[in-house]
Protein backbone atom coordinates (compact mmCIF):
# COMPACT_ATOMS: atom_id res chain seq x y z
CA UNK A 1 0.00 0.00 0.00
CA UNK A 2 1.30 3.16 -0.55
CA UNK A 3 1.26 6.62 0.47
CA UNK A 4 -0.01 9.78 -0.86
CA UNK A 5 2.51 12.43 -1.37
CA UNK A 6 2.23 16.08 -0.67
CA UNK A 7 0.41 18.62 -2.25
CA UNK A 8 3.67 19.80 -3.98
CA UNK A 9 6.35 17.23 -4.60
CA UNK A 10 9.95 17.96 -5.27
CA UNK A 11 12.04 15.42 -7.30
CA UNK A 12 15.67 15.38 -6.88
CA UNK A 13 17.51 13.85 -10.08
CA UNK A 14 21.24 11.83 -9.49
CA UNK A 15 22.40 10.67 -13.17
CA UNK A 16 26.48 10.73 -14.09
CA UNK A 17 27.41 13.87 -16.87
CA UNK A 18 27.89 10.45 -19.41
CA UNK A 19 27.54 8.74 -21.69
CA UNK A 20 26.00 11.48 -23.45
CA UNK A 21 22.54 9.84 -24.51
CA UNK A 22 22.34 8.56 -21.07
CA UNK A 23 22.77 12.14 -19.68
CA UNK A 24 20.27 13.44 -21.85
CA UNK A 25 17.86 11.20 -21.78
CA UNK A 26 17.42 11.51 -17.30
CA UNK A 27 17.89 15.51 -17.87
CA UNK A 28 15.14 15.92 -20.67
CA UNK A 29 12.85 13.91 -18.60
CA UNK A 30 13.50 15.30 -15.68
CA UNK A 31 12.60 18.82 -17.63
CA UNK A 32 9.19 17.16 -18.52
CA UNK A 33 8.26 15.76 -14.93
CA UNK A 34 8.96 19.41 -13.84
CA UNK A 35 6.21 20.40 -15.75
CA UNK A 36 3.66 18.82 -14.78
CA UNK A 37 1.30 20.00 -11.66
CA UNK A 38 2.53 20.30 -8.22
CA UNK A 39 5.92 18.66 -9.00
CA UNK A 40 9.32 20.68 -9.10
CA UNK A 41 12.29 18.29 -10.19
CA UNK A 42 15.80 19.37 -9.39
CA UNK A 43 18.75 18.14 -11.71
CA UNK A 44 22.00 17.46 -9.92
CA UNK A 45 23.04 19.10 -13.03
CA UNK A 46 21.42 22.70 -11.55
CA UNK A 47 23.32 22.72 -8.10
CA UNK A 48 26.61 23.72 -10.52
CA UNK A 49 28.32 26.68 -8.49
CA UNK A 50 31.11 28.04 -11.15
CA UNK A 51 31.37 24.67 -12.07
CA UNK A 52 31.21 22.32 -9.44
CA UNK A 53 28.79 20.98 -7.68
CA UNK A 54 29.86 20.24 -3.70
CA UNK A 55 28.79 17.91 -1.59
CA UNK A 56 26.32 19.92 0.99
CA UNK A 57 24.61 21.25 -2.18
CA UNK A 58 23.88 17.75 -3.20
CA UNK A 59 22.71 16.34 0.10
CA UNK A 60 20.43 19.80 0.96
CA UNK A 61 18.85 19.13 -2.48
CA UNK A 62 18.07 15.07 -1.26
CA UNK A 63 17.18 16.37 1.83
CA UNK A 64 14.66 18.97 0.13
CA UNK A 65 13.06 16.37 -2.09
CA UNK A 66 10.35 13.93 -1.92
CA UNK A 67 11.70 11.60 -4.01
CA UNK A 68 15.33 10.55 -5.17
CA UNK A 69 15.37 9.49 -9.01
CA UNK A 70 18.40 7.69 -9.40
CA UNK A 71 20.16 6.70 -12.63
CA UNK A 72 22.33 3.49 -11.94
CA UNK A 73 22.87 1.66 -15.04
CA UNK A 74 26.62 1.61 -14.67
CA UNK A 75 26.92 2.05 -10.71
CA UNK A 76 28.28 5.79 -10.78
CA UNK A 77 29.97 6.04 -7.71
CA UNK A 78 28.64 9.52 -7.20
CA UNK A 79 25.01 8.11 -7.86
CA UNK A 80 24.97 5.22 -5.41
CA UNK A 81 26.55 7.59 -2.78
CA UNK A 82 23.20 9.70 -3.20
CA UNK A 83 21.12 6.65 -2.90
CA UNK A 84 23.00 5.72 0.26
CA UNK A 85 22.33 8.75 1.45
CA UNK A 86 18.78 8.81 -0.08
CA UNK A 87 18.18 5.54 1.90
CA UNK A 88 19.45 7.17 5.30
CA UNK A 89 16.89 10.14 4.99
CA UNK A 90 14.37 7.65 4.48
CA UNK A 91 13.48 9.45 0.59
CA UNK A 92 11.46 7.41 -1.75
CA UNK A 93 13.40 5.82 -4.02
CA UNK A 94 12.89 5.90 -8.22
CA UNK A 95 15.98 3.79 -9.66
CA UNK A 96 16.44 4.22 -12.77
CA UNK A 97 18.21 1.52 -15.73
CA UNK A 98 19.11 1.42 -19.85
CA UNK A 99 18.79 -2.90 -19.44
CA UNK A 100 20.07 -2.97 -22.92
CA UNK A 101 23.89 -2.44 -21.95
CA UNK A 102 25.06 -6.05 -22.08
CA UNK A 103 28.27 -5.38 -19.72
CA UNK A 104 26.40 -2.57 -17.24
CA UNK A 105 24.03 -5.91 -16.36
CA UNK A 106 26.70 -8.16 -16.13
CA UNK A 107 28.47 -6.15 -13.25
CA UNK A 108 24.59 -5.37 -12.34
CA UNK A 109 24.38 -8.64 -11.35
CA UNK A 110 27.83 -9.08 -9.60
CA UNK A 111 27.07 -5.91 -7.37
CA UNK A 112 23.97 -7.40 -6.30
CA UNK A 113 22.60 -5.44 -3.45
CA UNK A 114 19.39 -3.66 -5.00
CA UNK A 115 16.92 -6.39 -6.02
CA UNK A 116 14.92 -5.34 -2.77
CA UNK A 117 14.44 -2.13 -4.57
CA UNK A 118 13.88 -2.82 -8.27
CA UNK A 119 14.30 -0.62 -10.66
CA UNK A 120 12.34 1.10 -13.56
CA UNK A 121 14.04 0.18 -17.65
CA UNK A 122 14.10 2.92 -20.08
CA UNK A 123 16.08 3.63 -23.44
CA UNK A 124 15.08 7.07 -23.62
CA UNK A 125 13.09 10.44 -22.03
CA UNK A 126 9.70 9.50 -23.02
CA UNK A 127 9.94 6.01 -21.23
CA UNK A 128 11.15 7.54 -18.39
CA UNK A 129 8.72 10.01 -18.15
CA UNK A 130 5.72 7.37 -19.05
CA UNK A 131 6.82 5.37 -16.73
CA UNK A 132 6.77 8.14 -13.96
CA UNK A 133 2.82 8.74 -15.18
CA UNK A 134 1.96 5.09 -14.88
CA UNK A 135 4.28 3.70 -11.87
CA UNK A 136 3.36 6.93 -9.37
CA UNK A 137 6.51 6.35 -7.50
CA UNK A 138 5.59 9.46 -5.36
CA UNK A 139 3.08 7.39 -3.41
CA UNK A 140 5.32 4.24 -2.53
CA UNK A 141 6.79 3.77 1.14
CA UNK A 142 10.24 4.78 1.47
CA UNK A 143 12.48 2.11 1.53
CA UNK A 144 14.56 2.62 4.57
CA UNK A 145 10.63 2.84 6.35
CA UNK A 146 9.21 -0.54 5.41
CA UNK A 147 12.66 -2.60 5.18
CA UNK A 148 15.74 -1.34 7.33
CA UNK A 149 13.65 0.25 10.18
CA UNK A 150 11.68 -2.20 11.51
CA UNK A 151 14.90 -4.27 12.36
CA UNK A 152 16.96 -1.66 13.80
CA UNK A 153 18.71 -2.39 17.34
CA UNK A 154 20.46 0.24 19.15
CA UNK A 155 24.25 0.64 18.27
CA UNK A 156 27.26 1.63 20.83
CA UNK A 157 29.26 4.51 21.29
CA UNK A 158 32.76 2.36 20.56
CA UNK A 159 31.85 0.38 17.66
CA UNK A 160 33.12 0.66 14.08
CA UNK A 161 32.08 -0.70 10.94
CA UNK A 162 35.07 -1.58 8.78
CA UNK A 163 35.46 -2.29 5.29
CA UNK A 164 39.03 -3.40 4.31
CA UNK A 165 40.52 -3.20 1.09
CA UNK A 166 40.04 -6.67 -0.90
CA UNK A 167 43.62 -6.76 -1.36
CA UNK A 168 45.99 -7.30 2.11
CA UNK A 169 48.92 -4.98 0.81
CA UNK A 170 51.31 -3.35 3.04
CA UNK A 171 48.69 -0.26 3.09
CA UNK A 172 46.07 -2.68 3.78
CA UNK A 173 47.94 -4.61 6.71
CA UNK A 174 48.72 -1.47 8.52
CA UNK A 175 45.04 -0.05 8.67
CA UNK A 176 43.91 -3.59 9.46
CA UNK A 177 46.25 -3.31 11.99
CA UNK A 178 45.63 -0.52 13.42
CA UNK A 179 41.71 -1.46 13.78
CA UNK A 180 42.90 -4.93 15.85
CA UNK A 181 44.55 -2.83 17.97
CA UNK A 182 41.33 -0.65 18.68
CA UNK A 183 39.32 -3.41 18.99
CA UNK A 184 41.69 -5.29 21.63
CA UNK A 185 41.80 -2.43 23.71
CA UNK A 186 37.70 -0.87 23.91
CA UNK A 187 36.22 -0.75 20.29
CA UNK A 188 33.87 -3.33 18.72
CA UNK A 189 34.54 -3.75 15.22
CA UNK A 190 31.67 -5.01 12.75
CA UNK A 191 33.99 -6.01 9.38
CA UNK A 192 32.44 -5.99 6.25
CA UNK A 193 34.23 -9.36 5.15
CA UNK A 194 35.35 -8.98 1.60
CA UNK A 195 35.31 -12.45 1.20
CA UNK A 196 31.11 -12.84 1.98
CA UNK A 197 30.71 -9.70 0.28
CA UNK A 198 28.20 -12.00 -2.16
CA UNK A 199 25.98 -12.32 1.00
CA UNK A 200 25.36 -9.22 2.58
CA UNK A 201 22.63 -7.48 1.59
CA UNK A 202 21.40 -3.77 1.45
CA UNK A 203 19.53 -4.62 4.32
CA UNK A 204 22.78 -5.35 6.46
CA UNK A 205 24.82 -2.99 5.59
CA UNK A 206 22.14 -0.39 6.91
CA UNK A 207 21.46 -1.72 10.11
CA UNK A 208 25.21 -2.49 10.28
CA UNK A 209 26.05 1.46 9.83
CA UNK A 210 23.26 2.06 12.19
CA UNK A 211 24.80 -0.16 15.27
CA UNK A 212 28.02 1.97 14.59
CA UNK A 213 29.14 5.16 15.76
CA UNK A 214 31.86 5.55 12.71
CA UNK A 215 32.58 3.98 9.34
CA UNK A 216 35.86 3.49 8.34
CA UNK A 217 36.15 2.46 3.98
CA UNK A 218 39.60 1.39 2.01
CA UNK A 219 38.97 1.53 -1.25
CA UNK A 220 40.69 -0.70 -3.91
CA UNK A 221 43.05 0.69 -6.60
CA UNK A 222 41.48 1.25 -9.89
CA UNK A 223 43.82 -1.53 -11.47
CA UNK A 224 43.31 -3.95 -9.57
CA UNK A 225 40.71 -6.35 -10.30
CA UNK A 226 37.26 -6.43 -9.37
CA UNK A 227 37.80 -2.68 -7.94
CA UNK A 228 34.47 -1.31 -9.44
CA UNK A 229 32.45 -3.52 -8.30
CA UNK A 230 33.85 -3.41 -4.36
CA UNK A 231 34.32 0.63 -4.64
CA UNK A 232 30.35 0.92 -5.98
CA UNK A 233 29.40 -1.19 -2.78
CA UNK A 234 32.03 1.29 -0.66
CA UNK A 235 30.17 4.63 -2.42
CA UNK A 236 26.97 2.72 -1.38
CA UNK A 237 28.07 2.00 2.39
CA UNK A 238 29.37 5.84 2.51
CA UNK A 239 26.34 7.33 1.41
CA UNK A 240 24.47 5.27 4.11
CA UNK A 241 26.91 6.46 6.65
CA UNK A 242 26.57 10.01 6.09
CA UNK A 243 22.77 10.15 5.68
CA UNK A 244 23.06 8.01 9.67
CA UNK A 245 25.28 11.14 10.77
CA UNK A 246 28.13 9.31 11.15
CA UNK A 247 31.81 10.29 11.15
CA UNK A 248 32.83 8.61 7.98
CA UNK A 249 36.97 8.22 6.67
CA UNK A 250 37.10 6.75 3.29
CA UNK A 251 40.79 5.83 2.70
CA UNK A 252 43.01 5.33 -0.69
CA UNK A 253 45.45 5.05 -2.49
CA UNK A 254 45.47 6.54 -5.71
CA UNK A 255 43.22 9.98 -6.56
CA UNK A 256 40.91 7.82 -8.10
CA UNK A 257 37.87 9.63 -6.11
CA UNK A 258 39.54 13.23 -6.53
CA UNK A 259 36.49 14.91 -8.61
CA UNK A 260 33.85 13.00 -6.91
CA UNK A 261 31.30 14.61 -4.84
CA UNK A 262 31.97 12.86 -1.52
CA UNK A 263 36.25 13.40 -2.19
CA UNK A 264 36.02 15.66 1.16
CA UNK A 265 35.78 12.40 3.07
CA UNK A 266 39.07 10.58 1.22
CA UNK A 267 42.12 10.27 2.67
CA UNK A 268 44.47 9.69 0.08
CA UNK A 269 47.42 7.40 1.29
CA UNK A 270 50.73 6.82 -1.04
CA UNK A 271 52.47 4.90 2.19
CA UNK A 272 51.88 3.21 5.28
CA UNK A 273 54.03 6.11 6.87
CA UNK A 274 51.17 8.56 6.19
CA UNK A 275 48.27 6.28 7.05
CA UNK A 276 45.91 8.25 9.56
CA UNK A 277 42.28 7.36 10.67
CA UNK A 278 41.64 11.12 11.99
CA UNK A 279 41.66 14.81 10.40
CA UNK A 280 39.90 14.20 7.84
CA UNK A 281 36.71 16.51 7.15
CA UNK A 282 33.48 14.93 6.67
CA UNK A 283 31.67 18.07 4.78
CA UNK A 284 28.65 18.00 7.30
CA UNK A 285 29.33 18.06 10.70
CA UNK A 286 33.49 19.01 11.19
CA UNK A 287 36.74 16.96 11.61
CA UNK A 288 36.30 12.89 12.07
Amino acid sequence: MGVMPPEESTIFFGYPSGPESLREAISAAATRIGKLPNTRAIPWESLRVSGNVVIDAVLDAVDAADLAALELTHLNPNVLFELGYSIARNRRLWLLRDTSDEDAGRKWKQFGLLTDIGYTSYLNSEHVFAAFQREAPLNRIAFFERSIQPGLTPGSDETLFYAPSAYPNEMARAISDRVEAERRQRVKVIIDDVAEGQSQTLIWYARSVYQSAAVLIHLVEARRTGAGIYNARAALTAGLAVGMDKPTLIITEDDQLAPLDYRQLVLTCSSTSTTTLVGVDDGRDGPV
